[in-house]
């Protein structure tokens, strides 16, 4: 019983890490997507 409640906890803690993992991942991909448009628009600019 002890074990099975350890593997349910176990299993939240490592879908909670993805998700915090995903947002850090989304959160810096828009960041540079945003560099890389900022970066495009100076080209276009120059």
């Amino acid at each position: 019983m002890g074990s099975f409640r350890l593997r349910e906890l176990s299993l939240w803690a490592f879908t909670k890490h993805i998700g915090i993992l995903r947002e850090v991942i989304g959160f810096v991909m828009e960041a540079l997507e945003r560099k890389h448009r900022k970066r495009q628009l100076f080209q276009a600019i120059l």
